[in-house]
């Protein structure tokens, strides 16, 4: 009789070792998405600090799109071209780490704001019509619904 105690305490204290195995194993993961919480952060950080660098350096050209791209030279052209696939790829990348949980709503909500002013632009949503079916069919959905909010 005393083996079999012996044996139901083994398989207790085991047990009891699982279940704390489990739940250390648990808080690892938070810890882990949290760190790559904050390394998302710090990477959509780093891309908009670099086009802000790159927008103040060519401000010419940004005073040629606020004013909504008149009639652009060929040079120009391909500045605005590129200047706006980089905004609707960012924009892809925020909605994206956005789904993988990485990006926080309220952030996500902020840079929301931040496209629909940006493509209301008349030439830059007309470059979007032009060009969305280069990206995901999801984000498409998502970027569509949301520059046809009023």
């Amino acid at each position: 009789m005393k083996k079999l105690d012996l044996g139901q305490t083994i398989t207790i204290i085991a047990n009891l070792g699982v279940i704390a195995g489990i739940i250390f194993l648990g808080f690892e993961l938070q810890q882990n998405q949290r760190g790559i919480q904050a390394q998302t952060r710090a990477t959509l950080a780093q891309i908009d600090i670099e086009s802000i660098r790159g927008n103040r350096q060519d401000s010419a050209l940004m005073e040629l799109i606020i004013a909504d791209r008149p009639e652009l030279e060929s040079v120009d052209q391909y500045r605005f071209e590129l200047y706006v696939r980089e905004l609707a790829r960012t924009a892809e990348h925020h909605y994206y780490q956005h789904r993988l949980g990485t990006f926080d709503e309220s952030e996500f909500e902020g840079v929301r704001v931040l496209w629909k002013r940006l493509f209301s632009i008349p030439s830059q949503r007309a470059w979007w019509e032009e060009h969305k079916a280069e990206f995901s069919t999801a984000f498409q959905e998502e970027f569509e619904a949301l520059l046809d909010e009023q």
